[in-house]
């Protein structure tokens, strides 16, 4: 896929401060990925339980639950199973006008599933299915008026530089008239 300008520019910093209070609060671990499937952000947590999550999750189970999300129009939003029961990957797209711009991806341990004890030694965060979904739901909803809201602000400006631009034109076309230099 050819890259395109966006005119949303992510904020890397700002967004894995917000992921991972975010993530804490929520007690499930995030990391974000732009609509190539380039990650902005990795997951939300310590390098060690980065490093073990990894291990559950591989790079080709992410991209294979990116490009569902980004590529296919009926899914923005799945949730997975991995190899552990208790264990949930889910992907949330954020579109604008049908256009995947960002996408969150979660990973989660829930609490009220078979219970796997190796993962929960390792893994510090864990939450119910319910609460699981609530977290996905609720950092889609901000994460869409965030996008909305920076859509209206470049649009704003736009206009505000073509009156400018029109205002220049006209000040000429009259000055012409007028015979002035």
């Amino acid at each position: 896929m050819q890259k395109e300008p966006d005119f949303y520019q992510f904020n890397t910093d700002k967004i894995e401060r917000f992921l991972s209070k975010y993530g804490e609060s929520t007690n499930v671990y995030i990391g974000s990925y732009d609509r190539y499937g380039e990650k902005i952000t990795d997951f939300s947590c310590s390098e060690e339980e980065r490093d073990y999550i990894k291990t559950i999750v591989p790079q080709s189970f992410i991209k294979d639950i990116l490009s569902r999300v980004i590529t296919n129009g009926l899914e923005d939003q799945v949730v997975e199973n991995t190899a552990i029961e208790n264990v949930k990957v889910a992907a949330s797209a954020l579109k604008l006008d049908g256009k995947c711009m960002i996408v969150w991806v979660f990973f989660g341990i829930m609490s009220d599933g078979e219970k796997n004890n190796d993962v929960l030694e390792k893994l510090s965060r864990k939450t119910s299915f319910p609460q699981f979904l609530n977290a996905i739901d609720v950092l889609r909803d901000i994460g869409t008026d965030r996008l909305r809201a920076q859509a209206y602000l470049v649009q704003t400006e736009e206009e505000k530089r073509k009156t400018i631009y029109s205002a220049k034109e006209m000040d000429k076309a009259i000055s012409i008239i007028k015979g002035e230099p």
